[in-house]
């Protein structure tokens, strides 16, 4: 849901320009307003893409899907309740092998290259 992400990743009043007046923009504006971290040629696209994935795939696992869950915890819940929730989270098992098959597919589906921007 766009309209529930994006004053989290862009601030409040960028995202309510951008949804209230319908405005489009480009990606190079997208990367200056943090809506995006990279913007490559299509040339590029499957090295940056590849280079990405090997840095993601050098981590454990289990700590990578335990912090992502705790970042995603921090931003929603009330303090008190993030803390307990923590706790938890630091018992249960991960499953490392999902994410890595994720990870994979990303590079084994690799998009035809053309002459236009996209950004990542």
């Amino acid at each position: 849901m766009g309209v529930w992400h994006l004053p989290r990743f862009i601030g409040l009043g960028r995202a309510k320009q951008l949804i209230l007046s319908g405005q489009l923009i480009d990606a190079r504006a997208a990367q200056a307003i943090d809506m995006v971290d990279d913007v490559v040629d299509d040339i590029e696209l499957m090295g940056r893409v590849q280079n990405i994935t090997e840095r993601y795939l050098q981590n454990p696992w289990a700590a990578v899907l335990r912090s992502k869950r705790m970042i995603n915890q921090a931003f929603d819940l009330p303090f008190d309740d993030f803390c307990l929730s923590t706790s938890r989270c630091r018992l249960r098992p991960c499953r490392p092998r999902i994410m890595l098959r994720r990870c994979k597919r990303i590079v084994k589906h690799r998009p035809e290259s053309g002459d236009t921007k996209r950004d990542l």
